[in-house]
């Protein structure tokens, strides 16, 4: 939650800073200005506010997505969105910073207390935000990955969630992880191993045993 947190944080700064910042006399209303000089502050206000989109909706992609739906995010996709995220909620920042080192470049016109770059604070922690944040909700998507992947387990040719967990022989994993694979999540057992693999199945299988006594009773019920 931490990591979506500052990533919206980002995205306000984006959406709202440049035309806060620049929607006045400094800016987009200096009679100072060339057309041209506007022309270009006018691009950079359009991008931030298309950048600031464009991460909102890599952030809570993973979060809105159905989860159980065949259009289910995997997540490999999760965690591609959410390091978009972090670069498109950053760059915007970097490019600001980076900005100040060419040569005649200054934060303020000189009528507005120039030359200097107080905004050099903003950037900084805006694109903190997003590169943390990002950060932060790749990491725990990494973690969490196998877990989640557990909840998924196939039978008679479809899948079906479990929630609660337990404890697993190993002598069912193999099973577990061939399904896996069958499913399309081949770079999920090529990036953790049959280990990790291990590790992340060892809880599905009580609640397997209590699907298929489930099954078993419904089908002796139907044979009587």
């Amino acid at each position: 939650m931490l990591g979506r947190v500052l990533l919206t944080v980002d995205c306000i700064g984006l959406l709202f800073g440049a035309i806060i910042a620049d929607w006045n006399e400094t800016h987009v209303y200096n009679s100072r200005w060339p057309p041209h000089a506007k022309f270009h502050n006018a691009q950079t206000i359009t991008l931030s506010v298309i950048l600031g989109l464009g991460t909102l909706f890599l952030t809570w992609r993973p979060y809105l997505q159905d989860t159980s739906g065949p259009k289910r995010l995997s997540p490999e996709l999760a965690r591609d969105s959410l390091r978009m995220a972090a670069f498109t909620g950053s760059i915007y920042w970097i490019a600001g910073l980076a900005a100040a080192f060419f040569p005649g470049t200054s934060g303020l016109d000189p009528e507005f207390g120039g030359p200097g770059f107080p905004q050099k604070w903003l950037f900084m922690g805006f694109g903190a935000c997003g590169l943390l944040g990002g950060a932060h909700e790749v990491i725990r998507f990494a973690v969490c990955s196998p877990p989640e992947l557990a909840t998924i387990f196939r039978e008679g040719g479809r899948f079906t969630r479990v929630g609660a967990m337990g404890n697993q022989n190993s002598t069912t994993l193999m099973p577990f992880c061939n399904d896996l694979l069958r499913f399309g999540l081949q770079s999920r057992a090529d990036s953790y191993g049959v280990q990790s693999l291990r590790r992340a199945t060892t809880k599905v299988q009580p609640r397997v045993r209590v699907a298929a006594r489930w099954k078993a009773k419904e089908q002796g019920a139907g044979g009587q």
